[in-house]
């Protein structure tokens, strides 16, 4: 090919044979064309050794259009390629990994290229790599891209690992499979014969497992179709999955590309685990149902669901391949509409990164004072403090990962001032209070008030004191679509919004601006939140009101907004209109959640018996990494006055009824004392003065007490992003991670005592084991009878809340206790449930057989253990011996 100037290299895997990596580097070769310019494929520089040779689908497509293929250079000779193109374009699929930097870096980053070069990564992906542990690939990979003209990439994870990890500038792009529109797939399908006349689905698998299988077999039974399965295009990687399918009654042979693309035009619904082959779907518009394929690349999968809003349609296993999955149809149009934009929008980044000059071009490295370069995004608490700061509104909230809001610097915007950095209270802490803070017990004397607060009532009180003055008081309230944010309000018609707790993060957004632009007005304000919250507001001001009163909550953690809406979507699927925590319904509590249906209907769900997102919110299992490492919240405080619930303080005070509820206030500034002064001389509430080491733990304020993370919380992070809030609270907290298999051939049998099946689990510093005479027989050592030493066994599914259940146990038992219980227990939470209770025979000798039949409803879903305690298996000798043990689901009316 001879060189012009119109000419654009194409760097990537356009070479590779999967149907979907080719079909991307199609469409961007395609649409580059369109464009008005001349597309050049640049040779795999490893061309003279691979293995997979000319002959191969990939090459054969891009032939059979006549694309233009420079002529192979080695890694050596790639200078040669300057000579070629005055543009360059590094393609899509993963080409930011560790893998393709060491392989193909000379060529993908563009090393070879000279400085005058423009160079541009159009939906770049680091697959599920984060390039941790690979500092040399780190840098490399930052000096390189430094020099790029423009960087995009395709996946919400890769964008914080360009824009954190490699302070580059990244921008989100979807994948170039997208540029082609269906017409133009169709009609390439159409180029051949058509080879089936009957519906079928089409199931497009990379990765066969045994799972899979059982899940076509089931679709296509639902659905009553044919089935038609095309594997991965690898030439060398046919045979081996083809066993591994073991359906070569429904396998297609070795398909190219044409052939794969008219299989997925005329399919009638797809089956994939692949991240192009659930892209396929949503361009043609096909039905889908896709498996998380965490081995090609999981955060891809994550990305294009959540574009599309598709999360329910990604599943771990065929298990959730259920009827109202297959008919909950998928909104095309939004699809389309969603494509349309996107596409839109990357053409005009193309277009404008070939045709830029060097000298208008700006950088993408990251400007080097910038909060992004210099605070790791971790450590970032959405504080809002920079957000509001920046001169240019360079910075805004982003969600990441687990939907934490975290400042993003957008870089084109970003004048380099450094101020953002400068304040960031996670960079450098601003001052504290003064002195040791005095503490006191707060009772409100208004009912309507204490019921409407979540403990003692201050916050009301105080708050209902600055807005009768004129003033205004911000803090956190719910949105209509259940995420929390700051808000500010003026009137005491809207003090409902800020009152109760919400247990996840507020939204910050530019609401500091607001309650500067008051303080220069002279109006009083009252700001509460976080200590984080209350430092950031302070970086900002970075002066001292008279007019502000700062209040920071005694907080435990603060999970994701992102949490709480995969909680609200999996436990409420019919969508909810008011949630409240707190409520005291049933009495003072931190366990008691009011929900209100789309229809008005009101729930109480109360602990974390009955509410998933308490299982996992009281004993840290979602607290954040910021909140682990807080360093906000030890006394000395931010806040002018600190708040919370008073909890323990009936170890202290015996005569004050606080079964209404009950706060601890702790002034820590003399605008503080000020405040309770004036609240204690009009009588308002009942106000106490007492030590400040009764607040104990509370808060994590005093010396000696650090928030934590559960040990579980790793796990639930890992999970949430692929399970159901659910079943993520199970994978993290049940040792089996909440995975049960069928042992009986009964779906009604949780449990049928069977020693070839399953064995009692238990500490063995408490109990022994053993068969006798074909019996298990559990003993009890020495000395070791106490409350809370259990031998449980698995149930072979939880127990289904609010059903009928019969327990049938023929033991025989030698004991010192008159007593025996049966239980059922929660393997996650430890929540146990007695079934009965069965006073033994005062002649009891320990060889008689008793036969115990129970029947019981569990009051929640979790228990998948029976539970018996060795505590009342008392005295030298003691056993329990078991003939069988059964628990059998009864049908309704039985």
């Amino acid at each position: 090919m001879d060189y012009n100037s119109n000419s654009v290299g194409i760097i990537g895997y356009w070479f590779a044979t999967n149907y979907g990596g080719v079909a991307s580097y199609f469409s961007l070769y395609s649409k580059i064309e369109k464009m008005g310019f001349s597309p050049l494929l640049i040779e795999n520089p490893y061309y003279f050794t691979d293995k997979e040779g000319e002959d191969v689908f990939s090459r054969n497509l891009f032939k059979s259009i006549n694309a233009n293929i420079c002529e192979p250079f080695e890694m050596d000779e790639l200078d040669n390629l300057n000579k070629m193109a005055d543009c360059f374009i590094l393609g899509s699929d993963q080409v930011f990994t560790s893998s393709s930097i060491s392989a193909f870096g000379k060529l993908f980053l563009m090393e070879f290229a000279k400085d005058e070069k423009r160079k541009i990564a159009v939906s770049a992906s680091c697959g599920g790599d984060n390039l941790k542990g690979r500092p040399e690939i780190v840098e490399y990979a930052k000096r390189q891209l430094s020099r790029f003209t423009k960087v995009s990439v395709r996946e919400y994870k890769g964008l914080d690992i360009v824009r954190h990890d490699l302070n580059i500038n990244a921008e989100f792009m979807i994948d170039p499979i997208f540029f082609t529109n269906a017409e133009t797939y169709i009609k390439m399908g159409e180029s051949i014969e058509k080879k089936s006349d009957k519906p079928y689905l089409l199931a497009y698998i990379l990765d066969p497992t045994d799972n899979k299988r059982e899940g076509i077999l089931s679709l296509a039974d639902k659905l009553g179709l044919d089935i038609k399965i095309a594997l991965d295009g690898r030439k060398f990687t046919h045979e081996k999955n083809f066993k591994a399918m073991n359906l070569p009654e429904f396998t297609l042979p070795e398909l190219d590309f044409y052939e794969w693309i008219h299989y997925y035009s005329h399919a009638s619904y797809i089956i994939t685990d692949s991240f192009h082959g659930a892209a396929m779907s949503l361009i043609l518009n096909k039905p889908f149902i896709a498996y998380a394929n965490y081995g090609r690349g999981y955060p891809r999968f994550l990305t294009l669901f959540r574009l599309f809003n598709l999360k329910n349609r990604l599943i771990e296993n065929s298990e959730q391949i259920t009827y109202s999955l297959l008919n909950d149809e998928i909104d095309f149009l939004y699809v389309n509409s969603v494509i349309a934009d996107k596409v839109k929008e990357a053409e005009e980044y193309i277009r404008d990164g070939i045709l830029s000059e060097e000298n208008e071009s700006k950088s993408v490295v990251l400007p080097s004072k910038c909060v992004n370069v210099l605070l790791e995004k971790e450590k970032c608490v959405g504080c809002g403090a920079c957000v509001n700061i920046c001169p240019t509104n360079a910075i805004c909230f982003e969600e990441d990962e687990w939907g934490y809001y975290r400042a993003t610097v957008k870089g084109e915007k970003c004048v380099n001032c450094g101020k953002c950095s400068s304040i960031c209270p996670a960079i450098s802490l601003p001052e504290k209070q003064e002195g040791k803070p005095e503490c006191y017990e707060f009772i409100a004397n208004d009912n309507n008030i204490l019921w409407n607060s979540s403990s003692g009532g201050f916050f009301s009180t105080i708050a209902r004191k600055i807005l009768m003055n004129g003033g205004v008081v911000v803090g956190a309230a719910w949105k209509n679509d259940l995420t929390v944010e700051h808000i500010l309000i003026d009137d005491e018609s809207d003090l409902y919004k800020l009152q109760k707790s919400k247990y996840l993060q507020s939204y910050i957004g530019t609401v500091f601006r607001q309650v500067k632009e008051r303080l220069e007005k002279g109006q009083e304000v009252l700001f509460t939140g976080c200590p984080c919250q209350i430092a950031g507001l302070k970086a900002y001001l970075q002066k001292t009101y008279n007019n502000l009163l700062t209040i920071d909550l005694l907080c435990g953690n603060s999970p994701s907004a992102g949490f709480f809406k995969k909680y609200i979507e999996d436990v409420f699927p019919k969508g909810i209109s008011r949630y409240e925590f707190r409520n005291k319904k049933r009495g003072y509590n931190a366990e008691c959640v009011e929900v209100e249906d789309m229809e008005g209907n009101v729930n109480i769900l109360f602990s974390l018996r009955e509410d998933a997102y308490q299982r996992v919110y009281h004993n840290h299992t979602m607290c954040p990494p910021h909140c682990e490492n807080c360093k906000y919240q030890s006394v000395p405080r931010y806040g002018d006055l600190t708040i919370g619930d008073f909890w323990g303080l009936s170890k202290y005070d015996k005569e004050t009824d606080f079964s209404k509820g009950v706060s601890v206030v702790l002034t820590n500034s003399e605008k503080g004392k000020e405040y309770i002064e004036e609240i204690l001389n009009d009588n308002t509430a009942l106000v106490k003065k007492v030590p400040l080491y009764w607040l104990g733990g509370n808060g994590y304020a005093l010396e000696g007490h650090h928030n934590y993370a559960s040990r579980n919380r790793d796990k639930f992070y890992d999970a949430i992003q692929k399970m159901s809030f659910s079943n993520a609270v199970s994978y993290a907290l049940k040792s089996n991670k909440g995975i049960y298999h069928s042992t009986y051939e009964s779906v009604n049998i949780p449990l049928m005592l069977n020693s070839n099946l399953a064995m009692f689990s238990f500490d063995q510093n408490v109990w022994e084991e053993h068969i006798i005479n074909g019996k298990i027989t559990m003993l009890v050592k020495p000395n070791q009878w106490n409350v809370g030493k259990y031998a449980n066994l698995p149930l072979a599914r939880p127990l289904k809340k609010g059903t009928e259940y019969l327990l049938e146990v023929k033991f025989k038992i030698r004991t010192q206790y008159e007593l025996i219980t049966f239980h059922v227990r929660d393997s996650g939470t430890g929540c146990i449930q007695v079934i009965t209770s069965y006073r033994i025979p005062n002649n009891n000798d320990g060889n008689k057989w008793y036969t115990v039949r129970k029947k019981f409803i569990p009051d929640m879903e979790m228990y998948d253990q029976f539970m018996i305690g060795a505590s009342q298996i008392s005295g030298y000798g003691n056993y329990i011996a078991f003939d069988y043990i059964n628990i059998k689901e009864l049908n309704s009316g039985e």
